[in-house]
């Protein structure tokens, strides 16, 4: 049986004033009569959690734009529940529920001329719902986070869940109010992002199925909080509960910072190397250490700061190494070795404790300057410069003990300040191959013993082709196997030749076009001169001057160019070719020496252009302005 009853609408008036005036036109006779606006209907809630035992229950409704001539209808198919008009709101009966068999759902229609309709939802659950089929296990309770398990009596089965603070959960006077207050928290949602309760509860998976562990966060320490979970399914558009409400309860750790009295000494402080001591008698916590370079620590704002990077840092450690808190931690006493450090400069050993990422004392924090390396070795070095040329130079070092193994390393003289000296540039020298080469000193090429011809674009350190007209300065020194400086560092002076301008020109022959390769001949006119020469994308080029393409070659390649000398065949290949390509040569002698030549290849139809040549000069004014 259908029961109905209707309400009337308020009759809504609106009156307009307007004024005259003499100098305006008549209006319109017959204006366009304004589109009407489609009434609304608004109601809440839209969904009641009825206990079994039913009752006597009631929500509001309003109407937005209303008409004049509609009125509104309120229906519902089922027969336990009774309609009644209440004025203003719309009341309803619901009948006891005796069934244990399960829920029970009806709606309540709304009705309006022009509107469209809206339903509430009436759930009402039976005297006792079976119990929640989904065991909750608190893994670990942490300051600010707690990993619990989800585990469902079979992988089917939809379920929910939240977490809330125990004090607000024992506000609820059943599990029907919390339960209502869950839907009307995802309702709220689906309002805000216009959609309905089905809709949104679809869309954001909020039915979880399957076991899961997850750390739930944003938790405050020392405080007590209530997971709870019940099997739930949507049922005509409604939400439903179909278990009881089951849970589990945990404390989040109370958050105490302690006073430690930590001790910070550096054993065996080198001038490349430490190793790091800290202690503490108070062996209650556990604490974490590390040392940051001056650069790094003047990025702190304060010591806080610092121990949260620390911490930061050992995250990343244990996540990438499958370590725990107790394996990158300490209790009472702690050493770490760091074994590339920069001689004379600043380190901060910071250490606090730690539990579970979270500090829990004060932050101490001590300086450490890095001596410069003790000489240990009172051998000196000779040298002698053969071969020197524009580009490259030979030296043959003779070391006064045969004994002692050395390192040579050729820099522009202009690097070298007041600031940067020879000893400053040695000791970020030995750094840098540690750090960035994993150079192992007791078994490396690098060093040497005895008398040794070196060449300054093979075997030196940072090898590279020189520039011409340009002083260079040679520096020796021992090395031990721990990478340390054990001797005065020689230092040689030589200055390249200024480059002799060549008559030269290079022909560039493209033989033939592949699918994904160029082929091509340089042919120089002399045949005992450096000349470079490549294939560059097209799109380098396109839209740059002759001049500005060269200025870009340099500048990518500058002092590290490929010398050729004589005819050169070459084939350029690629994985995934460009569309077309710039093949180019020039004479290089630490700096340019001819005229650069340029060709045009086209990968789909093999079509070659000759690009015409730039002048020598315009080419060595971009090289110069690098230098």
């Amino acid at each position: 049986m259908i029961k109905r009853f209707f309400y009337p609408s308020l009759l809504l008036f609106s009156f307009m004033f307007a004024g005259c005036s003499p100098e305006k036109s008549d209006p319109d006779p017959y204006p366009e009569p304004p589109t009407p606006v489609a009434p609304v209907i608004s109601v809440d809630p839209v969904q009641f959690q009825v206990p079994a035992e039913g009752g006597d229950f009631s929500f509001a409704y309003s109407i937005d734009n209303p008409s004049d001539t509609a009125e509104l209808s309120v229906s519902c198919a089922e027969d336990w529940v009774s309609l009644s008009d209440n004025g203003g709101t719309v009341g309803f009966s619901v009948s006891p529920w005796e069934s244990m068999e399960g829920v029970r759902t009806a709606e309540i229609l709304l009705s309006y001329t022009g509107a469209e309709d809206v339903t509430v939802s009436v759930v009402q659950s039976p005297a006792e719902l079976p119990a929640c089929p989904v065991e909750m296990y608190i893994v670990h309770e942490s300051y600010y986070y707690a990993r619990i398990t989800w585990l469902p009596e079979n992988d089917d089965l939809a379920y929910i869940s939240f977490i809330m603070d125990k004090e607000t959960f024992d506000s609820y006077e059943s599990e029907d109010a919390l339960f209502a207050d869950d839907v009307a928290f995802y309702q709220e949602r689906a309002d805000a992002l216009g959609v309905s309760l089905e809709e949104y509860i679809t869309a954001f998976d909020v039915l979880y199925q399957g076991g899961m562990t997850e750390d739930v966060t944003g938790r405050t320490p020392g405080t007590e909080y209530v997971v709870y979970t019940y099997a739930a399914v949507l049922q005509d558009g409604a939400l439903v509960r179909t278990s009881a409400i089951g849970t589990q309860e945990f404390r989040t750790k109370e958050l105490v910072i302690k006073e430690a009295d930590f001790t910070i000494e550096a054993e065996e402080l080198r001038s490349n190397r430490m190793t790091l001591n800290v202690s503490t008698d108070d062996t209650d916590f556990r604490f974490a250490m590390t040392l940051f370079s001056e650069s790094d620590f003047s990025q702190f704002p304060d010591e806080q700061s610092a121990a949260e990077e620390m911490i930061r840092l050992l995250e990343i450690a244990i996540y990438n190494n499958g370590l725990s808190w107790e394996d990158v931690t300490y209790s009472g006493e702690g050493r770490a070795h760091y074994d590339d450090l920069i001689a004379g400069g600043k380190y901060y050993a910071v250490a606090c404790g730690v539990d579970d990422a979270v500090i829990i004392s004060n932050v101490a924090i001590r300086e450490f300057v890095v001596p410069m390396p003790e000489i240990t070795d009172a051998c000196t070095f000779s040298a002698e410069f053969t071969n020197v040329t524009q580009t490259e130079m030979d030296v043959t070092v003779v070391p006064s003990d045969g004994s002692t193994r050395y390192l040579a390393v050729i820099e522009e003289s202009s690097a070298f300040t007041s600031v940067n000296t020879p000893e400053v540039y040695v000791a970020r020298l030995l750094y840098n191959l540690v750090y960035f080469d994993a150079v192992d000193w007791s078994n490396t090429p690098l060093l040497h013993s005895g008398t040794h011809t070196f060449n300054s674009n093979t075997d030196v350190v940072n090898p590279e082709y020189l520039k011409a007209d340009t002083d260079y300065t040679l520096l020796v020194f021992g090395v031990d196997e721990y990478g340390e400086r054990t001797t005065q560092i020689a230092e040689f002076e030589q200055r390249t030749p200024s480059a002799q301008q060549e008559d030269l020109e290079i022909g560039i022959e493209i033989t033939s076009v592949e699918e994904k390769a160029i082929n091509a001949v340089f042919t120089p006119s002399a045949d005992n001169v450096n000349y470079h020469f490549d294939a560059y994308p097209l799109e380098d080029y396109e839209g740059e001057t002759p001049e500005s393409f060269m200025e870009y070659v340099i500048a990518i390649n500058g002092e590290y160019l490929k010398l050729y000398q004589g005819r050169q065949e070459y084939s350029f290949t690629y994985y995934f070719p460009r569309p077309e390509y710039v093949v180019f040569a020039f004479g290089y002698n630490g700096e340019i020496t001819s005229d650069l030549y340029m060709k045009r290849v086209n990968m789909s139809t093999g079509e070659v252009t000759d690009m015409g040549i730039v002048p020598r000069e315009t080419a060595q004014k971009y090289f110069e302005s690098r230098r």
